[in-house]
């Protein structure tokens, strides 16, 4: 990855749930933070401008804050294709509208990025659209030339990253997390960026770093139904259970289970009827899992168990996430991973990793 960021956006991460900027429509259009939030959208999609128009229209966002590019329909990109279909022609955009204040030169960066000197950053939120793509591959070229010239401009900046050693050192990416970081230019393309927000609760926005989520999914249908999913339990409240799922095993897995652990604790404490499994398998058919509002576990690689039921459903505004390396890597798919499956069956918050992250990189369920 390009950018990793510490914790845990991600080298290899990618987010994908429904930024909640408010109560519902009729009050958001009078709120500021909908000043701050742009809507990322893939022309060439159809599905992607129909998905930003109805959250344009459910959260108040200003046509100025609809940036539309033309950009590659598959999943998956190369390197160039983000640097030259997303990452540069969207600074020039952010920059002409007045959502980044800098200096843009007209020459790139060793690896085919615009030359940016950011002044002031007037967003804090961007959505990726249904159809813009997810991720970015192994690049083939060789950035270890051009680390000193990072470093010193990296310092200059007071940008904290670290160098990696193996098996970090990749740099392949989440087309979000790249973005996460437009506002903090000359990062290299393999490494860690230290998210100064990180571990804040409440949630605070201090950094120049962009909180980036998505509006993504199988089918256009399933998506909508984030945006309508949410409004409605903003509405009328979030009702069901909680599920949590522990691995149970112990020594290097320790650590996951205890953010499923913690987790649990705060679903207890806000009230919630809590159901637990401490066995190394998922929950299976003979299970409670009823009304689902919130669940967490780990780790399958697929989708299984009482989520293969026919029919099932989780209420509406439902949050759920499954632990897993590759639990977003095929994301627009009803039956592999866990991101796209957990959203056909009516997820309205989740999110997942498009490339190996590692444990100790991944989502911290308790935060």
């Amino acid at each position: 990855m390009s950018k990793k960021i510490i914790c845990w956006v991600g080298r290899v991460l990618c987010v994908f749930c429904l930024f909640d900027c408010g109560c519902y429509a009729a009050e958001i259009r009078a709120h500021p933070l909908a000043d701050k939030v742009v809507l990322l959208v893939n022309s060439k999609a159809g599905d992607s401008i129909t998905v930003a128009r109805r959250y344009q229209e459910a959260r108040g966002i200003p046509d100025k804050n609809v940036i539309i590019l033309p950009m590659p329909t598959k999943g998956t990109i190369s390197r160039s294709e983000f640097n030259d279909q997303i990452h540069n022609p969207l600074v020039r955009e952010l920059m002409k509208r007045g959502l980044i204040e800098g200096e843009l030169r007209e020459e790139k960066d060793a690896v085919g990025r615009l030359k940016l000197d950011v002044f002031f950053c007037n967003l804090d939120y961007m959505v990726s659209c249904m159809g813009v793509p997810y991720r970015i591959g192994e690049a083939t070229l060789d950035d270890t030339p051009i680390w000193d010239e990072y470093v010193i401009r990296a310092k200059e900046k007071e940008i904290r990253y670290q160098i990696p050693a193996a098996p970090f050192n990749k740099n392949h990416a989440a087309v979000d997390s790249e973005l996460a970081t437009l506002a903090m230019p000359d990062i290299p393309l393999s490494g860690f960026v230290l998210n100064e927000d990180f571990g804040k609760i409440p949630a605070q926005k201090s950094s120049r770093l962009i909180r980036v989520t998505r509006l993504d999914g199988p089918s256009l249908t399933q998506v909508l139904g984030m945006i309508n999913f949410a409004i409605e339990a903003e509405q009328s409240g979030l009702k069901g259970r909680a599920y949590f799922d522990q691995d149970g095993r112990k020594g290097a897995y320790q650590e996951g289970n205890d953010w499923i652990a913690g987790a649990e604790r705060i679903a207890r404490e806000l009230g919630f009827d809590v159901s637990v499994d401490l066995k190394r398998n998922e929950m299976g058919f003979g299970d409670r899992f009823d009304a689902p509002a919130i669940y967490f576990g780990w780790y399958a690689s697929s989708v299984n168990g009482v989520f293969q039921l026919p029919g099932f459903r989780f209420p509406k505004g439902a949050i759920a996430a499954h632990l897993h390396s590759s639990s977003a890597s095929a994301m627009r798919t009803t039956d592999k991973g866990w991101v796209g499956p957990l959203i056909a069956r009516g997820v309205t918050a989740t999110l997942g990793n498009v490339y190996e992250p590692y444990l100790s990189h991944t989502h911290r369920f308790n935060i």
